[in-house]
């Protein structure tokens, strides 16, 4: 059975979370590149929010009896096998889990530049959450 209430509360996380993001685009590339701090702000709010997408497709994939994901792009990857997820928002998540794994495991050489171009791609997060939610009363 799906938890409603643990999507809900990982999909408001995910809206907090892009606030942070939108804020950062919003102020600018060059003072992004400048802020030391706002980087990693805007790393963890990355980082949380991809995270977050995750948790909730696991969720569905568990329930839904979808098998055992081989890693975090796999969820997404049986999500949409049965024309569940539309094949290009699955094929946008599975690159930001990869952009998930970078910021936690690859933390010494994060190209900042490269983090910026993936602000302009979060409304994926969000519409992939937004999807989930319809998707749960099923």
């Amino acid at each position: 059975m799906v938890d409603r209430g643990a999507l809900e509360s990982r999909a408001r996380r995910i809206d907090a979370e892009l606030e942070v993001l939108e804020h950062a685009r919003t102020g600018g590339r060059e003072p992004y590149l400048r802020n030391r701090s706002l980087q990693r702000e805007v790393e963890r709010a990355l980082e949380v929010s991809i995270q977050a997408c995750i948790d909730i497709g696991a969720h569905l994939v568990a329930v839904w009896g979808l098998g055992v994901p081989e890693d975090y792009a796999d969820v997404f990857e049986r999500l949409s096998r049965e024309d569940e997820l539309d094949r290009g928002l699955a094929e946008r998540m599975k690159e930001a889990a990869g952009q998930r794994n970078m910021l936690v495991h690859v933390y010494l050489d994060i190209d900042h530049m490269k983090i910026w171009d993936k602000l302009g791609e979060v409304d994926d997060l969000r519409a992939f959450a937004r999807w989930a939610l319809e998707e749960a009363g099923r």
